[in-house]
């Protein structure tokens, strides 16, 4: 068995699994954010075994959560996550311990793997007041930026857009949002972006990643500060959300949106926690978030594919709540 503790945004994580389990559970805690700008949490133990037959779900968990990979169940202050293939992590929330059993037939399938882990890394954060939330984080002339929006919608795009011209980042897709002073912090859950091939080959700096390519991933992980020195942010204070939408229209179009229409938006945006005090406080992060910031929708045309230095002019031009 290997042992090793890792650190997540300042969270250690004591890992004790298999042998052949280490290398690709290493590579994508490696690619988590370290963190050193907030306090340090009790550890989280986590065990990771490889099991023919991992044990059943209690018949009394109830389902709280579905995504297309796991399904989330709740007991108590235990939470079960399970994979089609009938793999399941049991997670004591009050002890901050779980185990993982994973099936022989996915024991290379990484990325299956590590979304199965990564629910007790954000269910310990959660209860820490330390909120996950989809969305990219920039800054400009101290001006903090976040773009938020569903799978597809154009975020890691206008992230790497940006950044080419000029700004600096937090993250391109998944940050954690946490309190400081009254005001919204937002902290790097990953710090590498996550890139298609196709937008890779857009840009001759990036364009060599694709051929030194081999993993089998549809995404290429790129820490693109190694590329713009210095572009990397270990956090930021947004000031400015913008919800962007893909649209076949020449010309793009900024609209404003209205406190109650930014939180239904960024509601879709996190996973609301099962435990009714923390999801409370999640509530009022999300709340707190809308009264720091101005919020907009960014109706995307074709012209930004033409000419990208159209959406820095749109964006920097925003008014900003002060």
């Amino acid at each position: 068995m290997a042992r090793d503790t890792m650190l997540v945004q300042s969270l250690p994580v004591n890992i004790q699994c298999d042998d052949n389990l280490f290398p690709g559970l290493k590579d994508y805690f490696d690619s988590l954010c370290r963190g050193k700008h907030l306090s340090v949490l009790n550890p989280l133990e986590m065990e990771v075994t490889i099991h023919s037959s991992p044990p059943p779900l209690p018949f009394d968990a109830s389902l709280v959560v579905k995504t297309p990979v796991t399904h989330v169940y709740r007991r108590g202050a235990d939470y079960y996550f399970t994979s089609k293939d009938g793999s399941l992590v049991s997670f004591d929330s009050a002890a901050r311990h779980c185990r993982a059993f994973i099936r022989p037939e996915i024991q290379h399938e990484m990325s299956t793997i590590c979304s199965l882990v990564s629910g007790p890394l954000i269910e310990t954060m959660k209860s820490a007041g330390r909120f996950y939330l989809h969305a990219a984080g920039l800054c400009h002339n101290g001006v903090g930026y976040l773009i938020s929006g569903d799978g597809g919608c154009g975020k890691t795009t206008s992230a790497l857009n940006l950044v080419r011209s000029g700004f600096d980042y937090v993250s391109d897709d998944s940050l954690l949002m946490d309190v400081r002073n009254g005001s919204i912090r937002v902290y790097p859950w990953y710090r590498d972006f996550h890139l298609s091939p196709d937008l890779c080959r857009r840009y001759g700096e990036l364009d060599g990643l694709v051929t030194a390519h081999q993993s089998n991933e549809d995404k290429i992980s790129v820490d693109v500060s190694q590329f713009f020195i210095g572009s990397h942010r270990p956090w930021i204070e947004p000031d400015v959300i913008i919800f962007p939408r893909i649209r076949s229209h020449p010309t793009s179009v900024v609209s404003p949106l209205g406190p109650t229409e930014m939180f239904t938006r960024l509601m879709k945006q996190i996973i609301l926690s099962s435990d009714p005090m923390t999801a409370k406080r999640q509530l009022e992060t999300i709340k707190t978030l809308v009264g720091q910031t101005s919020g907009f929708e960014l109706l995307g045309g074709r012209d930004l594919l033409r000419d990208p230095d159209i959406l820095v002019s749109l964006i920097t031009r925003l008014p900003v709540r002060h």
